[in-house]
């Protein structure tokens, strides 16, 4: 189905749910997304561990909505790169460059 998440591509409207604002693609084989895919609500994507890189999401594939955020293996280069986004805790402690844009301000752990 063009809506299985382990399938090779992500079709136009897969995830243009209104209310979804955040999504994670990390340690996924999808090889493409195409133009529409996401909603324009998505805040943030992470796609760590895939064939995906936010330069191409953003770039030539053209999937990325307008504004939204975008974490890989490329763009956040902390201690422990996103593997620790999001957790809850702050970890600017173990290396200040995780409450940056770069790192998604720690994935609203900084906030």
């Amino acid at each position: 189905s063009a809506n299985n998440i382990s399938h090779p591509g992500i079709g136009a409207g897969t995830f243009a749910n209104p209310k979804l604002a955040f999504m994670s693609l990390a340690y996924n084989p999808i090889r493409s997304v195409e133009v529409g895919a996401f909603g324009e609500s998505l805040e943030h994507v992470w796609l760590t561990g895939s064939n995906l890189t936010c330069a191409r999401l953003a770039g030539t594939d053209g999937a990325l909505p307008r504004g939204a955020g975008c974490a890989d293996e490329g763009v956040c280069r902390a201690v422990f790169g996103v593997a620790s986004l999001g957790s809850g805790d702050c970890d600017v402690a173990i290396d200040p460059r995780y409450n940056t844009a770069e790192c998604l301000w720690d994935g609203g752990d900084c906030a």
